[in-house]
């Protein structure tokens, strides 16, 4: 199965501090990288999570989880899937 004529469905979804989602935002994006680029946008002091369909790209903690984290820039900073903090580049 060729995976690049699949439609992307992007989605980022803000988490208010107790994990539930409160907002949820369809991305116009064709890779991953774009669409990580764009969900950091939200991050607001609430977390985000970015999803491509039901496949999970990343958990963006809240700002002030990575500010007690060691002062990351939240920015930059996911969640892996395995709930360790690791960076994502920048594309």
């Amino acid at each position: 199965m060729n995976h690049d004529s699949i439609p992307r469905a992007y989605r980022a979804f803000r988490v208010d501090a107790s994990g539930r989602i409160y907002r949820s935002h369809v991305l116009d994006c064709e890779t991953d990288e774009q669409a990580i680029a764009v969900a950091r946008q939200f991050i607001d002091g609430h977390g985000v999570q970015l999803w491509d369909g039901s496949r999970k790209i990343a958990n963006f903690p809240p700002v002030t989880a990575v500010e007690e984290a060691g002062g990351a820039d939240p920015s930059n900073a996911a969640y892996a899937s395995n709930g360790t903090m690791e960076e994502i580049s920048r594309a």
